[in-house]
């Protein structure tokens, strides 16, 4: 079987594979919130695998992005490639309990193949340091690391209190919902975040997962005109907690997110593959 003209993973690993839906949205963030809750890491996040947000940015579902589901029709695995303005980003998940079978291996290899069939770009993933599994496959895949990325987090409630408190000013944003609980904010007519609600375990709260869009810069003045405007437009004020990874050398916007109160809770490597290196 293939997808998007290129081979699939065998079915020989378990899981059957067809494209990602807009329909899957819940489902992969399920699922991310089921590895977060074994693995206790960051990455992927919910804006790199979905669905909806690909295909509100002009993403191709069908060629860009696999599902892999188990004989109960569940979703167990799923992997996307994100064309940006210099790079190609990577991100794939798969459910705890189908580890060790190869099909994380395969699944980096039809990502690999499906980022450079419109000809050779650089490959990033984004990868929670203490994954030694993943940095391991990213590292014999032919990926060197080539940066450092924090992830930051906070209470909602003591983000705005402490903007309120310092009377921290907020950007002129406009928020909009690009899909149910994904929204959009621009900044002088200029796209600058996105944001993703993203479900907790059980009867833990859900959070609020933020993404600068590359080449924009999104400091603190941003985050408190987004939690801001969830809060009060979009009746999003029970998310307990946001979160958004920031560049390692960046000090001057680490410094800007910890006076409201971010702080960093994790590390991750920014993994990176050049046209060229051999696979």
């Amino acid at each position: 079987m293939s997808i998007g003209h290129l081979p699939v993973p065998g079915r020989h690993l378990g899981l059957g594979w067809r494209p990602l839906e807009p329909a899957d949205e819940n489902d992969v963030r399920l699922l991310l919130t089921r590895v977060g809750a074994v693995d206790q890491g960051y990455h992927p996040t919910p804006l790199d695998l979905s669905p909806q947000v690909h295909t509100a940015t002009c993403g191709d579902l069908q060629s860009d992005t696999l599902a892999g589901i188990d004989a109960s029709g569940d979703l167990r695995a799923v992997a996307m490639v994100r064309r940006g303005s210099s790079t190609v980003a990577l991100a794939a998940e798969l459910e705890p309990s189908w580890r060790g079978r190869g099909i994380g291996r395969a699944l980096l290899r039809w990502q690999d193949a499906c980022a450079q069939r419109l000809g050779p770009v650089v490959t990033e993933i984004v990868v929670d340091e203490a994954r030694i599994d993943r940095r391991r496959l990213c590292a014999a895949a032919g990926f060197a690391p080539a940066g450092r990325v924090h992830t930051l987090v906070a209470p909602v409630s003591d983000v705005l209190e402490r903007a309120r408190a310092g009377r921290e000013e907020s950007a002129a944003v406009t928020v909009t919902m690009l899909a149910p609980g994904v929204w959009d904010m621009t900044r002088d007519g200029d796209l600058t975040a996105r944001a993703v609600r993203v479900p907790g375990l059980g009867s833990e709260p859900d959070v609020v997962s933020i993404e600068a869009v590359e080449g924009a810069r999104a400091g603190r003045d941003v985050l408190v005109a987004l939690l801001r405007t969830l809060r009060d437009a979009y009746a999003a004020g029970d998310m307990s907690a946001a979160r958004i990874d920031v560049d390692a050398d960046r000090t001057a916007l680490l410094d800007e997110f910890a006076q409201v109160g971010m702080v960093v809770v994790a590390d991750a490597v920014r993994y990176r593959s050049e046209p060229g290196v051999s696979h």
